[in-house]
């Protein structure tokens, strides 16, 4: 708003003191008339008012959904912006939602709320667990060909999405794509909940075993020590695994009714007393890493019940700079995973060729080798240091020591 003021003041040769707050005032003309002693001087004030606040609502129905379900999402923003949307399922797979090959128009007015999907089409509820929505609104809009609007966009078209967590990809935006939107933005993260179709279909297992006293395991998850029950199991057919020391080990498959009970008992058989013969069960796999994506996963079997699942998970800056290659084991049934290895590109050197690292996990034994690798002091934003390559080997040995 513009107003116009005029001002008596005090004799000419006075000190003038203004305080002006909340606008801006700019001395468009003044005009000096001696009269009297006194003067006049006329000012133009600008007031600029203060940028609205800028908020992005994001919300999800329904909240808890099961497997197969539709579900509708909401956005809404309190000034007119590009809406960005992109949903992070359960095992950190990001998808573009808007803009996107069936969502291309992405603007929306202040107030209004926009309902996706707009087409003739479905967008599904299709794993169990937890979903994330990654939401951005911006004033203006973002270069389609920036990096990971790109590529997470081209990935998904190719059937090989890229994968973060939520957090992740938000901070990567933030970094990368919006630092010529600050203060004209707004991100949210919003969640919802898919669960199995049959999860209200539950039955209950009891498990004993002569002698007594074995780990009980059911689809791969340590369940007590038998005897014991299981309680609230999905009905139809379970893995039950029974591992004790000097008895060999029960793998059986189990069917379980719903709102039944089912009792199963086992007799366990002994081992002879001969020391379990270390041997090779995997390997050895050689992996030249170069880039994220080549990581890879390989399952192996074992002895006296045992299997294992080896991974190799490299990550890279940004700016698809690899600055670390991490291994990792998990002993099956019931084993989490652990770290076997971990190559960082600030402390990797072209001497660690031909280095063998040794890490024992439960019954096995792994056994890296880094055939090659070759480390760039420069190029990274993060780091003044970037793997440029690493060739492995890799073994698993069967050790049989169960602690």
């Amino acid at each position: 708003m513009v107003s116009l003021k005029r001002f008596d003041c005090c004799p000419r040769n006075a000190v003038l003191v203004a305080f002006v707050a909340l606008f801006v005032v700019t001395v468009a003309c003044a005009q000096v008339a001696a009269e009297d002693g006194l003067f006049q001087f006329e000012v133009q004030l600008n007031l600029e008012p203060a940028q609205p606040a800028f908020d992005l609502n994001v919300w999800v129905e329904p909240q808890e959904c099961t497997v197969g379900d539709t579900v509708r999402i909401y956005a809404s923003t309190s000034r007119d912006a590009y809406i960005y949307i992109w949903n992070v399922n359960p095992r950190g797979e990001v998808y573009p939602l808007i803009p996107s090959s069936r969502e291309q128009d992405n603007f929306i007015r202040k107030g209004q709320t926009l309902r996706l999907p707009r087409g003739n089409y479905r967008i599904t509820a299709d794993t169990v667990g937890t979903e994330y929505l990654v939401a951005v609104a911006t004033l203006w809009p973002i270069n389609p060909e920036s990096y990971w609007i790109k590529r997470a966009r081209e990935l998904a078209e190719a059937g090989r999405p890229l994968t973060s967590t939520a957090d992740e990809f938000l901070r990567r935006l933030e970094f990368a794509e919006l630092t010529n939107h600050r203060g004209a933005y707004a991100a949210k993260i919003a969640s919802f909940t898919v669960q199995d179709p049959y999860y209200s279909r539950l039955g209950n297992l009891s498990i004993s075993t002569s002698p007594q006293g074995a780990l009980a395991f059911v689809d791969g998850r340590h369940v007590g020590t038998t005897p014991c029950t299981v309680r609230d199991l999905v009905a139809g057919y379970h893995e039950v695994t029974l591992v004790k020391e000097g008895y060999r080990t029960v793998v059986e498959t189990v069917g379980v009714r719903a709102m039944v009970t089912e009792y199963k008992s086992y007799p366990l058989t002994m081992l002879g007393t001969l020391l379990p013969v270390e041997r090779v069960v995997f390997g050895p796999w050689r992996l030249v890493v170069t880039r994220e994506r080549d990581g890879a996963t390989r399952n192996f079997p074992a002895d006296m019940g045992y299997s294992g699942t080896i991974q190799i998970r490299p990550k890279e800056t940004f700016d698809s700079k690899l600055y670390q290659v991490e291994g990792l084991l998990t002993v099956l049934p019931g084993g989490t995973a652990q770290q076997v290895f971990l190559l960082l590109a600030d402390t990797a050197q072209s001497s660690d060729r031909g280095r063998t690292i040794s890490k024992n996990v439960g019954p096995f034994r792994v056994l890296t080798t880094i055939e090659d690798i070759e480390v760039v002091d420069r190029g990274s934003v993060f780091s003044s240091r970037y793997i440029k390559s690493v060739t492995l080997s890799i073994q698993v040995v069967w050790t049989g020591s169960l602690y």
